[in-house]
Parts: structure tokens; C-alpha cells; sequence
């Protein structure tokens, strides 16, 4: 049993039960107080039931009315109020020891024989339809239900394995078996409305002969069930099979989280279970017709079940790019247990990048529980490079988690020396770009009296230049968002949030390698180290390491200002200004800034830095201000030019 929480409940208020992953129903306790409303009514394909709490509500002890029924309907309350705990009832393996048992050794054995004939992951076929939008566990019903219980149970009780819920897209061609397509698809279409009649029964009453006539008309038409069979068969028998095409796409966790939008490599012979489960249903989608029996095809989707052994994990999270998004939010919320620091180092240095070893058999025992996150942060080391931003923010948080700083300094090294290596390729590319442009306006230029070609040959150039570009859009577009799950924007290596939580957690000493690379980062633009270090001080405030962080900055600022861009612009006074009043005021100006503006800023900016500095305030009047207020005027008065000889 698991705990909701406590609600109170007044005066047009309604109270549902909420879902939950694996829960068989969900228990209300109410306290005992005056109300009126409220009643609860219940359904079930067999049973219905309403439930009205108000009458001894105030005398009686509290109430504890279970609700594993398909459809549950609150009344509001209508006067006073009404206080309850709710709680999901969750099934346990204590409920089917024996079976639990069982599997439990079957995924043993899998675990730990990882050999060429093990497959990576096994699909299994639900019993109910779902929607893909939504697909989670609390949607799901019966058995369906009953089984991703237990096997999410095992799998986090042993740490060895992962369970997720995905769509199988099913495609079969070939000729089809026309003396059994008519037969077929009435048996099934029968069988299928006297489930639909029952059901319509149950849940209608005496209206049930309208809405039955209706679901008929929405699902068959007006030419009736044998005419459209005959018609346009949607059921038929095949007399042969000889294409069969299974994807599993929209692969999502039991919260619905997305993983990957589709798995790679599904091999539905080996991993598929039951094996055939292609034929079964009604197609959504049917090709061909009798006439031309070579043409026939038909597309079924079934929602599954996906679970995979821990040593599958890098190929299953990686069959698509969405993968890595997920797989960094499996590291990015450190829970409560991660604040004691392991005893041992269980994620590798930066340095190795090293494939994931296989299980080891004398590893740890049978229904020993393990912590997953070190066997993801080693996968996501390997894939690094397929977006070192993103792939650092998340094993940097890991590392915060673990008190490693030694590991939060390592990542941010490897990220910085990533950037650097993309940014040299990017330079090699812009070049090697620059002399193809050349060469193409010689071409153009030799060619210039072919104009039919030419046209021909630039719309061709240009389409495909256009869809070059649109690709290279959409993948830095997936970046920043990726980027920004884990809280960095586009122009951000790590988000300072992160930043500001390293330095509250390890101290600035323990860090301040990291830091210099994230500030030499930004190259020669002086006002954006500025920026930051402004936001870095401002995200620590006072407390662990703000001492040596301001000395830092200080120091940096100090270096920042000393080769600011010789140019700057009016817009840039405030930063600058602020940046000068924390490393010593009028007197760095007049020391270490104003012979490169007399030099090289131009008039507006030295009339507009002057008017500046003598309306600030926190530059305190003084000779040194001053004199450096007449020497920026000095200047601008002898490069203005005040009249123009005719």
C-alpha cells in the first residue's frame, strides 16, 4: 500500500481516485466530519455500485471504500467539508510467490548469460489496446496490469533489468487465401459484436438498442457486416506470408517518459513474444483487395511490453537521439541515498572510455538490490561525444551527488576539450567551405553562357543547399532543447545553475580549475566573462566558498578589463563600470584602461563613458576621478571634428 496524501474536500470540490503505475485500486480513508454530496459511483463491465458516505459520516468510523473498478464518477460535495488519506493498492510478489519465484530465476539466467544467443531485449504482446498518447502503466488493464507489476517489481528489487511500454507497428504481405477471407472475417466480426452487445447492455440499460445501432453504424457502415467483407475484406486468411515487417516505435518508460521514438534492430522471431502475434486484431490498415491477391498487405498495431537486461541498456537507449535526453534525466535527480558517498569509486575517470563489461556470474546474489545510475553514467561516458554538453551537465550533477569533485572538474575538462576539437573542425570546415564557394563562382563564371543549364543547375544547388541547411537547423535545434532539459541554455556549456551548485557543495578551491576553463571559454569577448562572473558571484551570494570565489573573480575581472575590446560600445558602459568599481575604481581606470580608449574608442563612447562615471555614485568624488573625466573629454574633443573644409 502506498500513500497518496491527505486531502480536505469542501464545498464543490470533487475528489478522484488518481492512477498510478502497477496499482490495482486506489483506498480512501475518510475522517469523520458533516457533509452532504460527495457520493461515489462506481462501474464495472459486471457490477456497478454507489457508494453515499454523507449520512454517518460524523458517527461512524472512518470508511475505507476500494475502488478497482474501470470508471469512477464523484458527486461534489455540496455543504461542509470532508478530510481523507488516500492510498494506492499496489500487488505485491508475495501474491504469487510461486510465479514470482519462478521468473525471477528465468531473468537470472538471462542476466547473467549475455552471450550471442541471448537477445538484448524481450516484446511481448499486451492483451488490451492502448492509445500511444498516454501509454503508461496506470492505463493499463487485467492481466496487462498484473504482469507489468510484477515484472517492474523484479526488476527494481534485483537492479538488473528495466521494464518500458512501447507500439509495435506489425506489417504482413502476400497473397491471400480467398476461400477463407469471407469466413474468417465474419467469425471474428461476430464474436466482436457480441462483446460490443454485452457491454452496450451493461452500460446503457434500456437505451442500449439505439447506442448498439449506433456503434454498428460507426464501425461497419451501411452495407452492413457481409458486405463489406466482401467488398473490401479488413480480416482475411493468407495463403502465404512472405513479407513480415515489425517496428517498435514511441518506446516509453512506466511514467510515460519518452526513451526513444523507436527501437532499432527488433528482431521479432528471436525477441518478440508470443512469436506470432502479427495476425491477431483488427488491422488498422489494409492493401490491396481479392482481385489482386500479389498486393495484399495488412498493418497492425499492438501496444507491448519491453524489458531489457542492464548490460542491453547502451543499445536500447540509444536507438534514437531521444534516447540520450532520457538517459540524462535518469542521472539528473540525485535521490537521498546518493548523499552518503559510496565507499568506492563505481563510475570510471573521464579519461577511460572503455565499452561496458559484460555481467560477471559471481557479481552480486539473486534479489540483491543495485543502484542503476553508475551503469548509465557509464554508458552515457561512451556516447560523450554525441552531445558532450549535455552528456557533462548530467554526469557533473551525478558527481556533485557522490561528493566527487575530482569527477565534476574531470567532465567539465573533457567537455571544454571536446569544444575546443568541434571548434577547430568547424574552422577546417568553414575554410575548406570558403575554397569550394570559389571554385563554384569560377565554374558559374566559365559557364555563364549556358543560361538553360545554369538555371537548371542553381535550382538544383540551391534545393539541396536548402535542405543541407535545414538538417544542420534541426539538429543544433534538438541540442538547445536537449540542453535545456538539463537547464543550459544554447549559449551555455553548463548551466549556471549547476555551476552555483557545485561551488555551494564542494567549496570554490575544490572546483576552481573548472571555472577557469568556463571562463577562457568565451575566447577574447571580454563582456561576456564579465556577465558571468557577475551571475556566478550573484548565484552564491554569501556562503560555502564565497570568499574565494570574490577573490577569484576579482582577479579575473582585473585580467577581463585589462585587454577589453579596445572599441567598445555605449552599451557596454554599465558592465564595464560595475567590473571597475570591484577592482579599485578611478584609479584602474586611469592606470590600466584609459591609454587604450584614448587610443582606439571613439568620441561617443569616451563623451558617454565620461557622463557615466561622473553620474555614478559609487565612484566617490576624488582628483583621480576627475582627471580622468577631463582626460576622456580631452580626447574626445581632439579626435571630434567640429566643421568640414569646403
Amino acid at each position: 500500500m502506498s500513500f497518496i496524501g491527505c486531502y480536505f474536500t469542501d464545498q464543490g470540490m470533487i475528489l478522484l481516485p488518481m492512477p498510478a503505475n502497477g496499482a490495482l485500486a486506489t483506498l480512501q480513508v475518510l475522517f469523520p466530519s458533516q457533509f452532504t454530496g460527495g457520493t461515489t459511483h462506481l462501474s464495472h463491465p459486471t457490477v456497478s455500485l454507489s457508494h453515499d458516505h454523507s449520512p454517518l459520516a460524523s458517527t461512524t468510523p472512518p470508511s475505507s471504500p476500494g475502488t478497482p473498478f474501470q470508471s469512477n464518477i464523484a458527486s461534489p460535495i455540496t455543504t461542509g467539508y470532508r478530510l481523507s488519506l488516500s492510498y494506492h493498492l499496489i500487488p505485491t510478489k508475495h501474491q504469487a510467490p510461486l510465479a514470482a519465484q519462478r521468473l525471477s530465476g528465468v531473468l537470472n539466467s538471462w542476466w547473467r548469460n549475455p552471450d550471442n544467443d541471448a537477445p538484448e531485449k524481450i516484446v511481448h504482446r499486451l492483451a488490451h489496446e492502448y492509445l500511444a498518447k498516454g501509454l503508461k502503466a496506470s492505463v493499463l488493464k487485467g492481466k496487462d496490469a498484473e504482469k507489468v507489476a510484477l515484472l517492474s517489481l523484479l526488476a527494481n528489487d534485483q537492479g538488473r533489468f528495466s521494464v518500458g511500454l512501447a507500439i509495435a507497428d506489425i506489417h504482413l504481405s502476400g497473397p491471400a487465401d480467398d476461400d477463407g477471407a469471407a469466413r474468417s472475417a465474419n467469425q471474428e466480426r461476430e464474436a466482436e459484436r457480441k462483446e460490443m452487445h454485452g457491454m452496450i447492455q451493461q452500460k446503457y440499460g434500456e437505451r442500449w438498442k439505439e447506442a448498439f445501432a449506433n456503434w454498428e453504424q460507426d464501425e461497419y457502415g451501411h452495407g452492413g457486416m457481409e458486405e463489406e467483407v466482401d467488398e473490401s475484406p479488413e480480416r482475411f486468411e493468407f495463403d502465404e506470408i512472405e513479407k513480415k515487417v515489425a517496428e517498435v516505435k514511441h518506446f516509453v518508460d512506466l511514467e510515460g517518459g519518452l526513451i526513444s521514438k523507436r527501437l532499432d534492430e527488433f528482431v521479432g522471431e528471436v525477441e518478440g513474444t508470443p512469436r506470432e502475434f502479427g495476425k491477431e486484431g483488427r488491422p488498422y490498415k489494409v492493401f490491396g483487395n481479392r482481385k489482386r491477391v500479389n498486393s495484399n498487405g495488412v498493418r497492425y498495431r499492438r501496444p507491448v511490453l519491453v524489458i531489457w537486461p542492464t548490460w542491453a541498456h547502451s543499445n536500447v537507449f540509444f536507438s534514437d537521439p531521444a534516447g540520450l535526453v532520457y538517459l540524462c534525466k535518469a542521472l539528473l535527480p540525485p535521490p537521498p541515498a546518493l548523499l552518503e558517498p559510496f565507499p568506492a569509486p563505481l563510475l570510471p575517470s573521464p579519461a577511460d572510455t572503455k565499452s561496458d563489461p559484460k555481467p560477471d556470474a559471481n557479481s552480486a546474489p539473486a534479489g540483491a538490490k543495485s543502484d542503476p545510475r553508475p551503469k548509465l553514467a557509464r554508458i552515457l561516458q561512451s556516447k560523450f561525444a554525441l552531445n558532450p554538453r549535455l552528456a557533462a551537465t548530467a554526469l557533473c550533477e551525478y558527481a556533485r551527488g557522490r561528493n566527487r569533485p575530482d569527477e565534476w572538474v574531470g567532465w567539465v575538462r573533457r567537455l571544454y576539450a571536446e569544444k575546443r576539437q568541434e571548434d577547430a573542425e568547424k574552422k577546417e570546415e568553414d575554410a575548406e567551405k570558403k575554397e569550394e564557394d570559389a571554385e563554384k563562382k569560377e565554374e558559374d563564371a566559365e559557364k555563364k553562357e549556358e543560361d538553360a543549364e545554369k538555371k537548371e543547375d542553381d535550382a538544383g544547388s540551391q534545393k539541396e543547399d536548402a535542405g543541407k541547411k535545414k538538417k544542420e537547423d534541426d539538429a543544433e535545434s534538438q541540442k538547445d532543447d536537449a540542453g535545456k532539459v538539463v537547464g543550459g541554455g544554447s549559449g551555455e556549456m553548463i548551466g549556471m545553475k549547476f555551476q552555483v551548485a557545485a561551488v555551494r557543495t564542494f567549496g570554490f578551491e575544490s572546483v576552481r580549475e573548472a571555472f577557469d576553463l568556463i571562463l577562457g571559454s568565451e575566447g577574447k569577448d571580454g563582456i561576456k566573462q564579465l556577465e558571468l562572473l557577475r551571475e556566478l558571484e550573484a548565484g552564491i551570494g554569501v556562503g560555502l566558498g564565497h570568499a574565494e570565489l570574490s577573490a577569484w573573480a576579482v582577479e579575473k575581472r582585473c585580467e577581463v578589463l585589462k585587454r577589453v575590446d579596445p572599441t567598445p560600445t555605449v552599451g557596454q558602459i554599465p558592465a564595464l563600470l560595475e567590473a571597475v568599481g570591484k577592482c579599485g575604481g578611478s584609479a584602474f581606470i586611469r592606470e590600466s584602461m584609459l591609454p587604450r580608449l584614448e587610443a582606439s574608442a571613439s568620441v561617443e563612447f569616451l563623451v558617454a563613458f565620461a557622463e557615466a562615471l561622473f553620474s555614478d555614485m559609487s565612484f566617490h568624488k576624488s582628483e583621480v576621478k576627475g582627471m580622468v573625466i577631463r582626460a576622456l573629454l580631452s580626447t574626445a574633443i581632439s579626435k571630434a571634428t567640429f566643421w568640414q573644409e569646403q
